[in-house]
């Protein structure tokens, strides 16, 4: 029950930090004041954001990348028992990621032209929603759900989180101050096992 609570939450603090962050910058926008952030990975890795369409794309491809190991794997566990185990983690991640992303709303990338909200911002984020990534978060549960019943090596799990963190900045999809935290908050929640059951 409390799962089903806190997925509800969940959607709300997504939908308010996008209307938030559109209401802030979007004002910014209008007095001349455009905010800068620095961050040293965008100052020195190659800039990949360049349409909309394919940044989509990849978005849904590093979703779906870390869940690969569901085909190719041997019977051990049921895949939904992989899943339930994976989303009683997620959960409780996601939760702290909701409310982070409304106490501190980052500037967007500039090439960030969302128009609406709609169900794709909801499951995959949106401009406003940096702090911290989700993205990173579901590959490192997914990950370490598929090392701890041995379905992957301990390579292919930080080749997997390595390319994930790799593909936010230079997709200018987080700051790297957003994975740094995403990936402690992960551990935390792993090592103190937090979950909410469904």
């Amino acid at each position: 029950m409390l799962a089903y609570l806190a997925i509800i939450i969940i959607m709300i603090l997504n939908y308010t930090s996008y209307k938030n962050g559109d209401w802030f910058y979007k004002l910014r926008e209008k007095l001349d004041k455009e905010p800068k952030v620095f961050d040293l990975a965008y100052a020195y890795l190659p800039k990949l954001r360049t349409d909309e369409y394919y940044i989509n794309i990849l978005n849904w491809f590093f979703g779906i990348l870390p869940f690969m190991p569901f085909f190719f794997r041997p019977i051990q566990k049921s895949n939904l028992d992989l899943f339930t185990e994976m989303m009683e983690y997620f959960i409780p991640v996601y939760l702290i990621r909701a409310f982070t992303t409304n106490l501190t709303i980052l500037p967007p990338d500039k090439k960030c032209t969302i128009k609406e909200f709609t169900f794709n911002e909801l499951i995959q984020g949106h401009c406003y929603d940096k702090l911290f990534s989700g993205h990173l978060a579901l590959a490192m549960i997914a990950m370490y759900i598929f090392w701890k019943y041995h379905i992957i090596s301990s390579n292919y799990l930080a080749i997997n989180v390595f390319l994930t963190i790799l593909y936010m900045l230079i997709s200018r999809g987080h700051y790297s101050n957003d994975l740094i935290f995403s990936f402690f908050v992960v551990y935390f929640v792993i090592n103190q096992n937090i979950k909410l059951s469904f």
